[in-house]
Parts: structure tokens; C-alpha cells; sequence
């Protein structure tokens, strides 16, 4: 008897802890070689608890996984578009619609890639080409900023 109550005030406790019921999402999708840096930029962000904000390479992107289902419902993916596995995958795996796809670098094809949607901002790129963790950290301020209309400070 004693176990159940504790299970069940464990169950009630539980449905009350603050998780943000509908977050706002940014995907942050690039090279190997550059995770450990873009990581490391990310876990330091002071963002708002609704705006959570993850960090993928080509690797992560394996079907059903939870970086696809993460990819899919956010509403700002920055993608590095020089590797093409990235532009590839969501060109064929994630719907546009409602979303802004920020592009960092550049392709082959930059005029094809604006056609289906990537947005190729050079003071968002900017950001990018000097590469280091408060540059990185500066880039998602400004984007959710412009669009989530957040409160993150930066």
C-alpha cells in the first residue's frame, strides 16, 4: 500500500513539472569536423525554456530517428549547404512550408537552392565564416530573434 501511494505521488509530481508544452524549435544542421564547436557554442546559449535548439551532422540523420523527427517539427533549420548529404536530406525529407531554412556557406547551386526555399543571408552567414563558439552563439540569437520573436539574450 505504502509503494503504491509513493508511485502515485511520484505520477501526480511529475505531471506538474514546467516542460514547455508546444517549444519552438531551431535545428542546426553542418559538418563533422565543426560539431564539437558548434556543441560547445549551443549548451552555453541563454535562451528562453520554450525555444530548445539541437545540433545534427550528416551522421544523425538516419531514418526515424530522433534527429529527423526533431528536423521536421522546427521551425528554423540553419543548414551548411557546401555539404550536400544536409541539403539533400531535407530537400527530400522535410516539407518547407512554415518554416525559414537559413543557408551558411554556399553550394554548387546557390541560385537552385534559393529557388527551393534556403535563405542566404550574408549577415546571418557572416556569423559562420569567422567560426568561433560566441560567433556561433551570436548566429542563433540574431535567428531567433528575428524569427521566433524571443526573449534570448544576446
Amino acid at each position: 500500500m505504502k509503494q503504491t501511494f509513493i508511485s502515485l505521488l511520484i505520477l501526480v509530481g511529475t505531471a506538474f513539472i514546467a516542460v514547455p508544452a508546444c517549444a519552438d524549435q531551431i535545428a542546426f544542421l553542418i559538418c563533422e569536423s565543426d560539431t564539437y564547436l558548434v556543441n560547445h557554442a549551443v549548451k552555453g546559449l541563454k535562451m528562453p525554456e520554450d525555444i530548445r535548439v539541437e545540433v545534427y551532422s550528416k551522421a544523425d540523420l538516419a531514418p526515424g530517428s530522433g534527429a529527423a523527427a526533431f528536423i521536421a517539427s522546427s521551425k528554423v533549420i540553419i543548414v551548411d549547404v557546401m555539404i550536400t548529404e544536409l541539403t539533400e536530406y531535407l530537400l527530400q525529407q522535410v516539407p518547407f512550408a512554415g518554416k525559414r531554412v537559413y543557408a551558411l556557406r554556399g553550394s554548387r547551386d546557390d541560385d537552385e537552392l534559393k529557388k527551393q526555399g534556403f535563405l542566404f543571408d550574408p549577415e546571418i552567414q557572416l556569423y559562420f565564416n569567422h567560426l568561433s563558439a560566441a560567433n556561433v552563439q551570436n548566429l542563433v540569437y540574431r535567428v531567433a530573434n528575428r524569427e521566433l520573436n524571443s526573449g534570448s539574450s544576446g
